[in-house]
């Protein structure tokens, strides 16, 4: 089941509004812990463990964490649990966050996800050299994965390693030519080359693209 990272976003902001549907529940549950399954092949199980975890993201951030601690306490080995939890924890607590990818990559090395998560905290916290190493294991897991080598660009040029953070940010824009952050990321790495033109039409697609209803 491919995630729809806006959706999972979304879940992962406590609402206002609370949801009881059962179904809606189990639809949320579902988004998050992404099961390679349909609804209607669910198990018995499996729906009662993806409605609870649909209940936890529905929550507010408090009791969103405490509801997640408990179903990873009895659900350890659970793909994807681990991430969501980081994901509620990631707003106040950096380290336990990275701590929690740490559990999911244990359970599996290749969890591109929790890969490019730690990459995005260590560029935040600007420890470069660490973010390139989960950065180049995360284009290894999934050489076509555009966010992989965007991020893995953005790496390579804070380390002033320019011309091989271009080359994978022009990758990236090759397999996703419409993400204006890519166009961003270009724009800063021609700059630093000195190629002026075309840093300009990079940041010229980047407003393109993040403002499609204004006329350039």
């Amino acid at each position: 089941m491919k995630v729809n990272t806006k959706l999972q976003h979304m879940l992962l902001s406590a609402p206002e509004n609370k949801i009881t549907s059962p179904a809606t529940l189990i639809a949320i549950g579902m988004t998050g812990l992404r099961p390679h399954k349909l609804p209607e092949e669910l198990t018995t199980a499996e729906k009662d463990l993806a409605g609870e975890v649909g209940r936890a993201l529905m929550a507010p951030e408090t009791e969103a964490t405490d509801l997640l601690q408990k179903l990873l306490a009895s659900h350890p080995d659970q793909p994807n649990l681990h991430y969501l939890y980081r994901m509620v924890l990631l707003h106040g607590d950096s380290a336990a966050a990275i701590a929690e990818f740490q559990k999911e990559l244990d359970r599996d090395p290749r969890h591109v996800p929790s890969l490019l998560a730690i990459v995005r905290e260590k560029e935040r916290l600007a420890q470069f050299p660490e973010a390139l190493a989960y950065a180049q294991r995360a284009v290894a897991a999934e050489p076509r994965n555009y966010a992989a080598h965007a991020i893995i660009g953005r790496v390579l040029v804070a380390l002033d390693k320019v011309q091989d953070g271009l080359h994978e940010l022009e990758v990236a824009r090759q397999i996703e030519p419409n993400s204006p952050q890519i166009y961003f990321s270009l724009a800063s790495a021609y700059a630093k080359l000195g190629r002026s033109e075309d840093a300009d039409k990079a940041r010229a697609e980047f407003l393109r693209l993040k403002n499609p209803g204004i006329k350039q």
